[in-house]
């Protein structure tokens, strides 16, 4: 039997005119249900809808949840952090029909959740940091997949999800047909209602996929121009770069700054981040801190998130001492960038940045 979970609203406006002779009503009620239900239910069309298409979600192959104490705003930013509280980070994978296993993280941000969606199976960029990249790319997630983690979060576990990041695994750009596709229902005001303003698209630097998403956001025609655009930076000149993401030999810093500067989010607040890893040794210091404050000089509004490397099972890299980390954020504001660095959730369950890939 078909799922039908991926079918956007004039999907369902086709299906029920082509297949059973009704309109936008039946299709609209079939949309919502679907969407904020999880339920096949369209009045008259019930029995014949219900026959012929599922709505099951995929079976969760596992979980596993970690106690972590943070700051309420999981930040430690220019003006400190707030006062720490008990939270628990969740981490789920949905068996796929092929086999696969999609991960996700459930991450509590105080009196909200954020969920962080995997958009790939794998990922062919190989970040040096990265578990993900380690897999290699096996295959995209549909539409369908990837709305099945978000349905997952809130129908099974309960969760009410403020916000959506695009940072789990895979390059959310490299399947950006079926990664906007979920974005539109997402933010449909019939299925989740989601505004694109609390959605996040992070990318090692897929130029080709952000001069994509340009056009659309460009144009202002579904709010696309809203969403939120994280680059993977990691490294401010191309030798460093290139060691650890070889999406720079293909896109180097000086495109990617083009791509970047000539979206619709460029110079907008709060719409426009540079993700920065601190390894020991290699990209912290002095040097690197001198060339992360030029590279994003050249970006009003911008905000950096400093992020210590989170070691994976062979533990490659080392992660900077506290007093190393602290001094590099320092250095950054006083540059006049506005910078936070973010303790990531979850690590101890492979649930933190750079560590999907490794199930549980």
């Amino acid at each position: 039997m078909e799922s039908i979970i991926g079918y956007s609203c004039e999907d369902l406006l086709n299906l029920v005119e082509e297949q059973y002779g009704r309109g936008k009503y039946h299709a609209k009620l079939l949309f919502e249900n679907l969407y904020k239900k999880g339920i096949l239910e369209a009045g008259k069309l019930n029995d014949p809808i219900n026959e012929s298409y599922s709505a099951e979600l995929p079976p969760v192959a596992a979980v596993v949840r970690s106690g972590d104490n943070i700051s309420d705003d999981d930040v430690s930013g220019n003006g400190g952090s707030r006062p720490s509280i008990t939270v628990s980070t969740i981490k789920f994978l949905l068996k796929l029909d092929d086999g696969y296993e999609s991960e996700t993280i459930i991450l509590p941000m105080g009196k909200y959740n954020t969920l962080c969606i995997s958009s790939q199976i794998g990922c062919r960029w190989s970040c040096a940091f990265c578990e993900t990249g380690k897999l290699g790319m096996k295959r995209n997630l549909t539409a369908g997949e990837i709305l099945s983690q978000l349905m997952t979060a809130q129908l099974v576990f309960k969760k009410e999800i403020r916000n959506i990041v695009f940072m789990g695994m895979g390059e959310p750009l490299d399947n950006f047909e079926n990664v906007i596709k979920a974005i539109d229902i997402i933010s449909h005001p019939w299925a989740m209602n989601l505004n694109k303003k609390s959605i996040c698209i992070s990318t090692v630097g897929n130029v080709d996929g952000l001069m994509k998403l340009n056009s659309l956001a460009h144009r202002k025609e579904n709010d696309y121009h809203k969403l939120h655009i994280a680059l993977s930076l990691n490294g401010a000149d191309d030798e460093i770069r290139s060691q650890l993401m070889p999406v720079n030999k293909k896109w180097p810093l000086a495109e990617l700054k083009n791509a970047l500067q000539s979206s619709a989010q460029y110079g907008k607040k709060d719409l426009l981040y540079l993700e920065y890893v601190l390894i020991k040794g290699l990209t912290d210091g002095e040097d690197n801190g001198k060339k992360l404050i030029a590279f994003a000089g050249d970006f009003p509004m911008i905000t950096l998130n400093l992020i210590p490397y989170n070691p994976g099972r062979d533990r490659q890299f080392e992660k900077p001492e506290k007093v190393e980390l602290d001094r590099f954020h320092r250095q950054i504001v006083k540059g006049g960038i506005r910078c936070f660095t973010r303790y990531s959730q979850g690590e101890q369950i492979m649930a933190a940045c750079g560590q999907l890939g490794n199930k549980l």
